[in-house]
C-alpha cells in the first residue's frame, strides 16, 4: 500500500507527502478530496486490506 491508498482507504485528509510548493499542496488536497468522494466504501475497504510491502524473492516493494 502506498501513501495515497492509505489516505483514501483510511479517510485521511492528507497523503503524507511533503509538498514544498503551496500550489502543489492545494492540488494534492483537491485530489484527495475528489478521490475520497468518488471511491466506494467497498473499494476503500479493499484498499485497507492491501499489505504494507510486497516481496518477490529478494526484491521488496
Amino acid at each position: 500500500m502506498d501513501n495515497y491508498d492509505d489516505a483514501i482507504g483510511n479517510y485521511k485528509l492528507i497523503c503524507g507527502c511533503d509538498y514544498k510548493d503551496e500550489k502543489f499542496l492545494q492540488l494534492a488536497v483537491q485530489s484527495i478530496l475528489y478521490t475520497s468522494r468518488e471511491t466506494t466504501e467497498e473499494n476503500k475497504s479493499w484498499l485497507r486490506q492491501l499489505p504494507d510491502r510486497i516481496s518477490f524473492g529478494n526484491i521488496q516493494l
